[in-house]
């Protein structure tokens, strides 16, 4: 018998070709299909395109072989993850931190008062600690599912109002539609809280029931026509410096692809949220202009108001701080992060 001997850089490639063959994807692999339940209808300017954009990455960049079935909006965002975690549906686009009107440390990746702008947020989330600590905050709140920021815009306005708000005074008494921890901020400081939903607040408005409401970002804000009703938009948006969406995955239905398809997932996720938050800043000149043609009344919020804003909210993150380990600890994550760049920021611009 007669033995060719392999020289040892032609044995090397030989190993790593029977590696790549043994480790490549299933080309005969079914398609990945996944149903996606919305909160927000996709007509809806910034916030709406999100998901239509990621299912269309997501199909060009896998040739077809994973697919979003977008699914009208018939939950709410407080309702989703619990759909998606349970299997009622694959996936979900949405919001998080809104289930039950109850808050954890599932709010600090949705509205966070005085907190972050959307550039610091995505650097604590994806350079940070924020990912993996949303993983865990899921965990804990009983969610098998997989997390992603999958959608970033900037800040909503502080509200319309149906009176300007010159002296904290003035707050007190106004029956306001304000939720999460800026609703519990406001209340502290006097506001009659009144839960609606988006779809009744024109109605409310328009005959009284309701004098102070957010909404969202200044396009959207244009699109649902509230200042017809409340003419007084204030600002900045104290309670929500940036709006972060998220694309949810049943766990099982995670764990099932292959990693080539996961890593498919985020990086079109990293890929619309850097979109999303282009289109948001674009927009919102524009909007801001519309709006005062339309005989809105922008205005700023006095420094004394927002002093004590910024006071009652570091009480109320504070007190949840206290009670909620968990909320403790994103917190100060993200306290100790926004530290760091502030402290060089000065110098940087």
């Amino acid at each position: 018998m007669i033995t060719i001997p392999i020289h040892r850089p032609i044995a090397r490639t030989l190993a790593m070709i029977s590696f790549l063959v043994a480790t490549a994807p299933d080309v005969a692999a079914e398609p990945t299909r996944w149903p996606v339940q919305l909160d927000t209808p996709t007509a809806v300017p910034v916030l709406g395109s999100g998901a239509t954009m990621l299912a269309r990455r997501l199909e060009r960049m896998s040739g077809g072989d994973i697919q979003l079935s977008l699914r009208p909006t018939d939950m709410t965002a407080g309702d989703i993850p619990r759909a998606v975690a349970d299997g009622s549906v694959a996936a979900g686009y949405t919001r998080i931190g809104r289930s039950a009107g109850q808050v954890t440390a599932a709010n600090l990746f949705d509205a966070v008062p005085f907190g972050p702008d959307p550039a610091v947020f995505m650097a604590w989330y994806y350079e940070g600690p924020g990912h993996d600590l949303l993983q865990e905050v899921q965990a804990n709140r009983g969610l098998d599912v997989r997390t992603l920021l999958c959608g970033l815009a900037g800040p909503e306005s502080a509200g319309w109002f149906a009176a300007p708000v010159e002296a904290v005074e003035d707050l007190d008494g106004t029956r306001g539609r304000f939720g999460g921890l800026g609703g519990e901020i406001l209340k502290r400081l006097g506001m009659q809280i009144v839960p609606l939903p988006p779809e009744d607040v024109p109605a409310a408005a328009e005959s009284g029931d309701l004098q102070a409401t957010e909404l969202s970002l200044p396009a959207v804000d244009l699109h649902t026509g509230i200042h017809e009703q409340l003419r007084y938009n204030l600002y900045p948006g104290w309670q929500q410096p940036f709006t972060a969406q998220y694309l949810l995955i049943n766990g099982n239905r995670w764990r099932e692809i292959a990693p080539a398809r996961q890593t498919m997932v985020r990086t079109a996720c990293e890929a619309v949220t850097a979109r999303s938050l282009a289109q948001s800043t674009h927009a919102r000149g524009g909007a801001l202009d519309a709006l005062r043609e339309t005989g809105a009344s922008l205005q700023r919020l006095p420094d004394a108001v927002l002093e004590r804003l910024r006071e009652t909210s570091r009480t109320v993150l504070e007190a949840h701080a206290k009670r909620d380990p968990e909320f403790r600890r994103v917190l100060e994550s993200q306290r100790a992060f926004g530290e760091q760049y502030r402290s060089n920021e000065a110098l940087a611009y």
